[in-house]
């Protein structure tokens, strides 16, 4: 953390026992005893690594078969823009590996697509090529390719791999090349990032300093057609009281258009989600984004400024849950 140095030659670990390991650092702080006490204990919790298990899959050759057939449908004249659809396939120690499938037509002017790969700034593998018919005289080439990138990069604050950045990364850094493309697989998260950027941009600095929160807000929302119709004020709206209110585990509050709460214990948490199916029954146009935010478990709710009985649910829903 900024506030913390550590005091030089400090720094001790004992490996002496089987089981566990043991730290000793003093540090400088400007902080005082009681906040760094509350939060020093969250801080070392999640930036604690979680092992997993690595995934065993075997390639479903009839999904890549059917996309093969969806995308060279899609090409029914020699001006179509190439079609290309994105699968993360697996991770190793050191890489995220996704597979490809691009359709183009294939002219007599056309860069073969060994080419093109040979230029992208990532690590590539053309598996397979094929023709999916003729446009007139000309070709539907299909490729299936793999792309590497590096795994390090794509890890966030709590050590899961942000695959949507490295899925965005990747298409970026394929354009560049290939030009015009249509991403036929991820259309709706194009326009998620793009709708997130919207956001950030009307939160200005305060969407770094706290992109993690951010982003679990975000991509948490449902139904996810509402990520797409939520206004951005109402968004911004919802993660200001999200922020406020992670400051006070156990606090709610409800707004004109937005409402939360942060369950900080299991009966808290039980007590959120009865609430939340009770409140999506009663309105059943409400949104909301529910995550976990560390050890908090927050809710916000976002419903029409008009529906007096959401605020009417809520009021007393959580006014009986402290008696």
């Amino acid at each position: 953390h900024a506030d913390l140095r550590e005091e030089e030659g400090s720094f001790l670990m004992d490996a002496s026992h089987q089981d566990r390991l043991f730290f000793y650092l003093e540090i400088q702080t400007p902080a005082e005893i009681r906040t760094l006490k509350a939060r020093l204990p969250v801080e070392i919790r999640r930036s604690i690594q979680r092992t997993g298990n690595p995934l065993f899959m075997l390639r479903n050759v009839e999904d890549h078969m059917r996309y093969l057939i969806a995308l060279s449908q899609e090409i029914r004249h020699t001006r179509d823009i190439p079609q290309i659809a994105i699968f993360f396939e697996e991770q190793t120690d050191e890489s995220l590996i996704f597979s490809i499938i691009l359709v183009r037509v294939f002219k007599r002017e056309s860069i073969s697509v060994k080419e093109l790969l040979a230029k992208v700034p990532l690590r590539t593998f053309l598996r397979e090529q094929r023709t999916m018919g003729f446009v007139g005289k000309y070709p539907k080439e299909a490729s299936l390719f793999q792309v590497f990138l590096p795994k390090r990069e794509y890890l966030r604050q709590d050590h899961s791999l942000d695959l949507p950045k490295a899925r965005q990364k990747l298409l970026l850094s394929l354009e560049t090349e290939f030009e015009h493309m249509r991403d036929y697989n991820g259309g709706f998260l194009s326009k998620q990032f793009e709708l997130l950027s919207e956001l950030k941009a009307l939160l200005g600095p305060l969407s770094d300093d706290c992109a993690f929160a951010l982003e679990n807000f975000f991509f948490s929302i449902e139904p996810l057609a509402s990520q797409m119709t939520l206004q951005t004020g109402q968004l911004r709206e919802g993660f200001l009281l999200l922020l406020d209110l992670l400051k006070i585990p156990g606090s709610h509050r409800i707004e004109s258009s937005v409402a939360g709460c942060i369950a900080s214990d299991a009966k808290e948490r039980q007590q959120l989600r009865t609430f939340l199916d009770m409140a999506r029954e009663s309105c059943p146009e409400i949104s909301y984004s529910l995550a976990h935010y560390h050890d908090l478990l927050g809710c916000i709710l976002f419903f029409p400024k008009k529906s007096r009985s959401i605020k009417t649910l809520f009021t007393t829903f959580f006014s009986s849950s402290k008696n």
